[in-house]
């Protein structure tokens, strides 16, 4: 009887304890391609299988391997032999929330919310990779669309590019991402101008730091702010990653000093 009682016991122990997490098994998948191109520079390859593994390529073999092969058992097998592959292209200047230009553009800028221009990032980003672009890089979103649409992506929530995105934009006055560009003089105050504009050193510093940084005092020479790294631009980043400030640290810079690193480039 106590034997029976020690059984049961410890296999209740057993039921109870956490499971030990299993290795997931990789995953396998061969493209079958009747010509590869995938050396810059080199005529392409003829009948081609490209091993990934993991969502890695590691291996090209000539001819077409399949899931016949032991090595290859239980893998997915994409057939393309009858076309012919290359590597994911690259568009380096892409606006994906809007693929209208001129008035109609115009007309987007004042009509459509952030939502609406949410929903036409994403079936922009779709057309994007149909044709092939695998990485675009984004230049310019007031509104931070675009910056969760890559952070969806890479957590592989929707389908879409990698998108290297250069967040809000810094403008001249009448520069090409100044949003009362082509509207009435009289317009312009009506508009939302997003505090982007930068015109010379006393307001270029302004800019990157209305865009980026919370200013939370301004003192004779120098100014307290908070940098918000998560939108930085390329434009501003090489600046704010020289500051003595950290992602939610709070410390005195000189202003003379913002503005010497700015324009010493």
């Amino acid at each position: 009887m106590h034997r029976l009682a020690a059984l049961l016991a410890a296999a209740a122990l057993l039921a109870a304890s956490p499971a030990v997490p299993q290795a997931q098994p990789s995953r396998t998948i061969l493209v079958q391609a009747g010509q590869l191109l995938d050396r810059p520079g080199h005529a392409a390859r003829g009948p081609s299988t490209i091993v990934i593994r993991d969502g890695k390529v590691v291996e090209v073999r000539s001819g077409h391997a399949g899931a016949d092969l032991a090595e290859f058992a239980g893998a997915e097998v994409i057939d393309l032999r009858d076309r012919f592959v290359l590597p994911g292209l690259i568009d380096s200047h892409v606006h994906l929330t809007s693929d209208t230009g001129g008035v109609a553009a115009q007309l987007e800028q004042v009509q459509l919310s952030p939502a609406a221009k949410a929903y036409n990032a994403l079936v922009n980003a779709h057309k994007t990779l149909a044709a092939g672009f695998t990485t675009v890089r984004n230049l310019g979103d007031r509104d931070g669309v675009t910056l969760a649409l890559r952070d969806a992506v890479r957590a592989g929530k929707v389908v879409g590019p990698n998108i290297v995105d250069a967040g809000a934009s810094i403008s001249t006055t009448a520069g090409h991402m100044d949003a009362a560009l082509g509207f009435r003089d009289d317009l312009r105050d009506a508009l939302d101008r997003d505090d982007n504009l930068c015109d010379g050193a006393d307001a270029c510093p302004d800019g990157c730091l209305a865009k980026y940084g919370e200013v939370v005092e301004i003192l004779p020479g120098s100014i307290k702010l908070k940098i918000k790294r998560d939108r930085v631009i390329p434009a501003c980043k090489a600046l704010l990653d020289e500051l003595p400030v950290r992602d939610i640290d709070i410390e005195e810079v000189p202003i003379e000093d913002v503005i010497r690193q700015i324009f010493a480039r």
